[in-house]
């Protein structure tokens, strides 16, 4: 059986954008069409999912042992790089990624991502430095070509989008080309320090200790024996299990009973891209919270409703297109607190990140914030719903870092 299988119908539209997501990822997959075959595939198919047979929907995307329920989740996934990885995880055949040489344009802001450079966030950004006439470049890290550590790079930018989902080799390698960049003085919009921030849960819930904020109740675990140390101190709760690496909340389980958790526990897979996973308290909320800064400013403050069933929140490019049982937006901007705007300011600025978000919830023993993640990704909200164009505070941001390099810039030395 294939590492990927992409279960589909003649003529779905969805079904036809999964398959160009799977292309587009550069991930070989194998093809089903539900419309032509037998009934126990359809069956088999429906179980797994947990639907009905004759309300069963397509398109779905099994990778290894995680299933992919539509479209919309597809290219959330496939946004970034994580896509690519789980299907590498899942053993799925690598494919062979022509090398591309670093654009040469001078003074441009160099865009650095992983991934399809169609994301949301990217294309967002793009469209308001073309506003203000700043020249862009994309540098997709997977594809990207030699270079010279020592022959000055010609950005007056480096914007880093590259996924905290990815591989722990091409997240050292971004990182690595983000220094190259400072020691140049190249400015970097959220450089390596804060990138390896992002890449780690642990990271991040010592980054919230330091900076006076409480966290949920977590243990560090890298084996079953570990969680078996762990759980009696975590008490009697249920417990959610969160590799340290990864992005989209993939990989999160959350167990009410010891022994499934045990046996979740026993599988490598389970421990993410770094062999690392956070065992932590849950608490049950219907909101999850979510405080976007830039440049120690917050931008603005939204709550993310949470379906039953649910047990967190969605990435901002998921929570923002669904709906509530009532037909209304899951994603509803709010005012934020001093004391929680002050945390978040502080945090990110300890993280020596320029723009990105934290998460937290209300516990609801003291009615106090608990924070559980630092994303430098997450995808504004739109400009209808907080009142504001985050997109182009971020470029307008952009600029201003483009023209004080541009008069700080000194003559480059020559390489050897």
């Amino acid at each position: 059986m294939a590492a990927v299988i992409l279960y589909s119908k003649a003529g779905c539209p969805f079904c036809a954008d999964a398959r160009a997501c799977l292309t587009r990822a550069r991930i070989v997959f194998e093809e089903v069409d539900v419309g032509d075959s037998d009934d126990i595939i359809r069956v088999s198919l429906a179980t797994l999912c947990g639907e009905p047979l004759d309300m069963l929907t397509v398109p779905k995307v099994k990778i290894g042992d995680a299933l992919i329920r539509s479209s919309t989740e597809l290219q959330d996934l496939g946004a970034t790089s994580a896509l690519r990885e789980l299907a590498l995880r899942a053993g799925a055949p690598a494919a062979v990624l022509p090398r591309q040489p670093l654009p040469v344009e001078q003074g441009a802001v160099c865009l650095l991502h992983t991934g399809s450079p169609k994301s949301v966030w990217l294309d967002e950004l793009r469209i308001r430095l073309a506003s203000l006439n700043l020249p862009v470049c994309f540098v997709d890290v997977e594809s990207m070509g030699p270079f010279d550590p020592v022959r000055p790079l010609p950005y007056s930018v480096v914007v880093n989008r590259v996924s905290d989902a990815a591989q722990p080799s091409l997240a050292r390698y971004a990182a690595s080309f983000l220094s190259v960049c400072k020691s140049q003085g190249i400015s970097t919009v959220n450089g390596s320090a804060a990138y390896s921030i992002a890449t780690s849960k642990i990271a991040q819930h010592g980054l919230f200790h330091s900076s006076g904020l409480r966290c949920p109740a977590s243990f560090v675990v890298r084996c079953a024996e570990d969680v078996d140390e762990a759980l009696p101190r975590l008490g009697e709760a249920t417990i959610l299990f969160k590799p340290n690496a990864g992005g989209f909340g993939k990989g999160i389980e959350k167990f009410e009973e010891a022994a499934a958790l045990r046996r979740h526990a026993e599988r490598p897979a389970a421990y993410g891209t770094d062999g690392i996973a956070l065992l932590q308290r849950f608490h049950p909320v219907r909101q999850t919270h979510r405080v976007f800064v830039l440049a120690d400013q917050v931008q603005c403050g939204v709550a993310v409703s949470i379906d039953e069933g649910q047990f967190g929140g969605q990435c901002m490019a998921s929570a923002a297109k669904r709906r509530r049982q009532d037909g209304s937006s899951a994603v509803a901007a709010e005012d934020v607190s001093e004391a929680i705007r002050d945390g978040c300011i502080r945090a990110l600025r300890s993280a020596g990140a320029d723009v990105g978000s934290i998460e937290y919830l209300i516990e609801a023993e003291t009615g106090e914030p608990l924070y559980y993640d630092l994303n430098l990704l997450s995808t504004f909200p739109d400009p209808k719903l907080v009142g504001k164009d985050c997109w182009l505070e971020l470029a307008e941001f952009i600029l201003k870092r483009s023209r004080e390099g541009a008069e700080g810039a000194t003559p480059a030395r020559p390489s050897c």
